[in-house]
């Protein structure tokens, strides 16, 4: 039972970290509703998989047979969760730039980052989150996914077949989300080339043309038409904004071009100079 246990802990790590995501965007990052992640649905596979390292490393400690003192080992504990939650956010980070031309997140203007995927800051968070964890969440989590697989303790309950088909279900939803984010993401892999769009600004893009189709679209009757060629008149703004970025994406690779082959020319005539 433990797999379907951290199954349970993956998909309520992936909708946990949404829902923070999502407010963290509102009043610190964007100042704006922004859905976060990379699927459709209201999921984050990097918190996913975060929670369930969370989970494992607290439930099956490789410490425990040190016979350290409770505290120390959950500090030691909160340290080693911190430095994998890091290395599975450059892990991810680094996948989707370099396979889809995609940055899911930015830290680039940000202190001590590598290639803007991982920064100070945001590791010494992941360690704050990390201890919250495994000082405070750990039991309630596990006594959370004993009541879901109706676990008393000593014997799972007559619930347990509905518990585990429903989380096939939502494990299959999951599954054709992944499937449909991974083909828009090679669609935009198209358009990127070689260089790392920012997922966040193309959304925040596309929620702002939906919200001047809407207004636009706001009265459809008795002035359906009009409102129709407005709608029309919005979907082809932003087909024209879309545009544009394709084209200042090809301007500015064109411009990486050309810096790289005057270097490569300088350092050719120095060669020959010497």
């Amino acid at each position: 039972m433990d797999f379907f246990r951290i199954c349970i802990i993956f998909l309520l790590g992936g909708l946990g970290g949404f829902v923070l995501e999502f407010f963290f965007r509102r009043f610190v990052s964007f100042k704006r509703w922004v859905k976060p992640g990379f699927l459709v649905g209201p999921f984050i596979p990097l918190y996913a998989f975060g929670l369930s390292v969370f989970y494992i490393l607290c439930r099956y400690s490789p410490l425990s047979s040190l016979g350290l003192d409770e505290y120390v080992e959950k500090l030691l504990v909160t340290l080693i969760v911190g430095v994998m939650a890091t290395v599975l956010e450059f892990i991810a980070g680094l996948f989707f730039v370099k396979v889809f031309h995609l940055r899911l997140w930015d830290y680039s203007h940000r202190r001590g980052n590598i290639m803007g995927i991982i920064c100070p800051a945001f590791s010494l968070i992941w360690i704050g989150i990390a201890a919250i964890y495994v000082f405070f969440l750990h039991d309630a989590f596990s006594s959370f996914v004993d009541i879901l697989l109706f676990y008393d303790g000593t014997n799972y309950g007559e619930g347990l077949i509905g518990s585990l088909f429903a989380l096939g279900i939502i494990m299959g939803i999951l599954l054709i989300d992944v499937c449909y984010s991974f083909s828009v993401a090679s669609r935009l892999k198209k358009m990127a080339s070689r260089i790392a769009l920012n997922f966040d600004t193309l959304k925040t893009m596309g929620t702002e043309a939906k919200r001047k189709a809407s207004e636009a679209f706001a009265f459809t009757f008795p002035f359906a038409t009009r409102n129709a060629d407005s709608f029309k008149s919005a979907s082809a703004r932003f087909v024209e904004e879309s545009e544009v970025l394709a084209l200042k994406l090809s301007a500015k690779k064109a411009e990486i071009a050309q810096v790289r082959k005057m270097k490569k020319e300088e350092r050719l005539a120095s060669s020959f100079k010497k």
